[in-house]
């Protein structure tokens, strides 16, 4: 009988976020953080091979199904990934459509269309899920519905998938950051984040005091922090990634601690 340490260890699509086969992540936050942008980035990445944020990747063919957004602006989105990957280019396939839903009755018939879509891809990404939930999707009861129909499909497919999904905006204050904690202020979340695999959460950075200590400091809005408040790994801890957005090139960039600071403290100058 062979030792469970002995099994061959099967490569992931993203080391330690993105399993190989079945199964779903969730990526949250709120509405205009540029979670399509995030998603389009870590979808080209793996298409093309390359590491996300420290974390490599195996090359891999990625379906992606978007439900909103101006067809001209998707468009000028993915010219410039396009640039930025290009040997990600055959192993893209992408489709921007209406909001269409998953139904479970029958589920082969209802689920057709998207088995055919993503036939043959490694990875499925969906952005954002609540277009393919029927009914209330915040409900815990449809919720559950909806995610046997994802891993149905998953297993159909014989490809993870990755799924994006909004965050409720906090009752106290709507412009207060969110914690990683939080995760649990997706909408639904009960289900959803416990029958996820891995779950990334995108917030605004906080705001620093300035160094007199008088106030804070300046808010970039194209300062990110990516959380991975849940793993694959659930002893390991994973570090935030500080990110800034560069708008000509649409893509997140990774900040270092160090230039963190600095940008804090050129922030906390007097004009």
């Amino acid at each position: 009988m062979q030792a469970v340490d002995a099994k061959p260890r099967v490569d992931e699509l993203v080391e330690g976020l993105v399993p190989a086969t079945t199964g779903f992540v969730l990526l949250g936050g709120r509405t205009g953080l540029g979670k399509t942008n995030l998603l389009l980035q870590l979808a080209f990445s793996i298409a093309a091979g390359r590491s996300f944020y420290g974390h490599k990747t195996r090359q891999a063919k990625v379906g992606y199904l978007l439900f909103e957004g101006d067809q001209h602006q998707t468009q000028d989105r993915l010219r410039k990934l396009v640039r930025e990957f290009p040997e990600g280019v055959d192993n893209f396939n992408f489709n921007l459509l209406p909001p269409r839903k998953l139904t479970r009755h029958p589920p082969l018939l209802t689920m057709a269309w998207y088995i055919e879509f993503f036939s043959g891809v490694d990875l499925m990404c969906m952005d954002p899920l609540k277009y393919m939930v029927p009914g209330d999707y915040t409900k815990s009861e449809v919720a559950q519905s909806f995610i046997v129909d994802v891993q149905h499909l998953s297993r159909e497919v014989g490809a993870p998938a990755i799924l994006s999904h909004h965050i409720r905006k906090p009752n106290k204050d709507p412009r207060s950051p969110l914690d990683p904690g939080d995760l649990y202020e997706i909408k639904g979340a009960t289900d959803y984040v416990d029958a996820a695999t891995t779950v990334m959460f995108l917030e605004r950075e906080r705001q620093g005091r300035n160094e007199s200590n008088t106030g804070f400091g300046r808010v970039n809005p194209d300062n990110m922090v990516l959380h991975f408040p849940k793993t694959r790994d659930a002893v390991a801890s994973e570090d935030p990634v500080f990110l800034s957005f560069n708008r000509r090139k649409l893509l997140f960039e990774p900040r270092d601690i160090f230039d963190l600071q600095v940008r804090e403290k050129l922030r906390a100058l007097p004009e």
